[in-house]
C-alpha cells in the first residue's frame, strides 16, 4: 500500500483492537517462542533480508536469540514504504546493528541485489499469506539465492475464530482496500460497489467504471474483481503447497493458531 493506509494498518494493530487480539498479538508469542529454533539453524554470518518490517518490531525476537548465540549478520530491511524502513532502521542501528535499508517492491528486489559475499536469510513472515504460494516460494528462492534460509508463517483457519478474521477484515479494514483500489486510479466511493470478502480472507469487488489502463487489460464495466488477499490455510494446504514447491522445508508448529516453515536453496 505504500504510504497509503499505513496509519490505519498501524492503529489496528495495537492494543486491544479485535485484530490484535486474534492475529497480531498470537503472531508475536509464536515467533518470540521459535526465534531460538530458527536461530540455530542459521549460518554464522550471514545478511538478514527483512521483507516488510513494519512498525511491531517483530525482527527483535530473532534479534535478540542472534546476538545470545554471538551470530554475525548484517540487517536488510525491505519495503516500498519510506516510513517504515525509516522504523526499521531507526531500530536496528539503535542497538549497533549494521543495516542496509532497500526501498524496492519484493518482486524487484533479486535483481537489484548484487552477487550475495554471504548467506542470505530471507524473512517474509504473515506477507506470505497475500501472495498465491508458489509464486511467493519462487520469488522468495530467487532472493535468498543458492544456500539460503528462508521464513515465512501462516494463520491456519482450524486454530482460530474464522467468521471473526472474515468479520474484522470486512469491517475494520476499509482503508487497506482503499488504497489498494487509489492505486489503480478507482475511487472505493463511485468506481466500485459490492465490496465483500469471502472467508478465505480475499477481498473481491464489482467495477462500474474502469481506468484507461484497466480497459486496455480487457476489463469491462461490472467484472468482478480480486483487490487484496490474506489467506488463510489449513495446516494440510500449508504443507501441500511445501510439497508441491519442491524445497527443502521444515514447519515449525507449536500448536498455536500460527505455524511457521523454514526453508533452504539448495540450488
Amino acid at each position: 500500500a505504500g504510504e497509503i493506509g499505513v496509519e490505519e494498518y498501524e492503529n489496528i494493530q495495537q492494543g486491544e483492537s479485535r485484530y490484535a487480539q486474534l492475529v497480531t498479538n498470537p503472531e508475536r508469542r509464536f515467533l518470540k517462542d521459535i526465534a531460538g529454533n530458527v536461530a540455530a539453524e542459521l549460518q554464522d554470518a550471514f545478511d538478514y533480508i527483512d521483507l516488510g518490517p513494519g512498525t511491531e518490531h517483530k525482527e527483535q525476537f530473532l534479534f535478540d536469540a542472534l546476538q545470545k548465540m554471538q551470530k554475525q549478520f548484517r540487517y536488510v530491511p525491505v519495503d516500498v514504504s519510506n516510513h517504515y524502513l525509516a522504523v526499521a532502521d531507526a531500530h536496528a542501528k539503535g542497538q549497533g546493528i549494521e543495516t542496509v535499508p532497500i526501498r524496492a517492491p519484493f518482486e524487484d528486489l533479486a535483481k537489484k541485489l548484487s552477487e550475495p559475499t554471504r548467506p542470505r536469510f530471507v524473512s517474509l513472515g504473515l506477507t506470505f499469506s497475500n501472495y498465491e504460494p508458489q509464486q511467493a516460494i519462487a520469488m522468495l528462492c530467487r532472493i535468498a539465492g543458492k544456500g539460503g534460509k528462508i521464513f515465512i508463517d501462516v494463520h491456519l483457519r482450524e486454530r482460530t475464530n474464522i467468521d471473526e478474521v472474515q468479520s474484522i477484515y470486512e469491517n475494520d479494514l476499509h482503508g487497506v482496500v482503499n488504497s489498494k483500489l487509489e492505486l489503480l486510479g478507482l475511487n472505493s466511493e463511485t468506481d466500485v460497489h459490492h465490496i465483500e470478502v469471502d472467508d478465505s480472507i480475499r477481498f473481491w469487488c464489482a467495477v462500474n467504471t474502469p481506468t484507461e489502463a484497466m480497459k486496455k487489460k480487457g476489463f469491462k464495466s461490472g467484472d468482478r474483481m480480486l483487490v487484496f488477499q490474506s489467506l488463510r490455510y489449513t495446516r494440510d494446504q500449508f504443507e501441500y503447497e511445501m510439497q508441491a514447491s519442491r524445497v527443502g522445508y521444515t514447519i515449525i508448529d507449536k500448536d498455536g493458531p500460527f505455524i511457521g516453515a523454514l526453508i533452504s536453496t539448495e540450488y
